[in-house]
């Protein structure tokens, strides 16, 4: 018998590729401490040769966080972190995600689970260089945890027109 990955759907049996979430989220220090909780919006457009993934913090003025790159084999992902770094990762069998960001303002290490038909869980790292605005809590240098938990709301086909182009400030 293989591993659960070997018998579990591929990710793009019918999944439309765009698809709007709001994400609960949990930020501790590396004490375990939890530091800030808050709601996102997440706008994911992704399909087998790209991908864009946009973070709002909800009743924030912070500008969003964005990765976006290419999708490689289906699975295979290389592109540009929120932070300014390389982002590489790979689309699991069993619908899950990792990622792992290295350079610019911050590392970020993510794990994302399917717990239900359209609920994720992620679990992500955070090694942070210098002062930032972690998706609209501040932060100075340090390791940096967060939790979160990811309900879509809402999918489509194709995206809005704006998350065809990269975020600019």
């Amino acid at each position: 018998m293989g591993i659960a990955t070997d018998h579990s759907p591929a990710r793009y049996g019918g999944m439309s590729s765009y698809s709007l979430w709001e994400i609960d989220v949990r930020l501790f220090d590396d004490s375990m401490k939890e530091i800030d909780a808050w709601t996102c919006r997440q706008d994911l457009w992704i399909t087998d040769k790209q991908f864009a993934v946009r973070l709002t913090r909800l009743g924030s003025a912070s500008p969003p966080y964005e990765d976006r790159g290419e999708v490689s084999g289906g699975a295979v992902i290389n592109g540009t972190s929120g932070f300014g770094g390389k982002l590489t990762g790979v689309l699991l069998k069993n619908n899950g995600t990792f990622l792992d960001g290295r350079g610019g303002t911050s590392d970020t290490l993510m794990v994302a689970t399917q717990t239900g038909e359209d609920h994720y869980r992620c679990f992500r790292r955070f090694e942070v260089r210098e002062p930032i605005s972690l998706w609209g809590t501040d932060v100075v240098p340090g390791t940096y945890y967060a939790t979160t938990e990811d309900q879509i709301t809402s999918k489509s086909d194709e995206p809005p027109a704006d998350m065809r182009t990269p975020w600019v400030a």
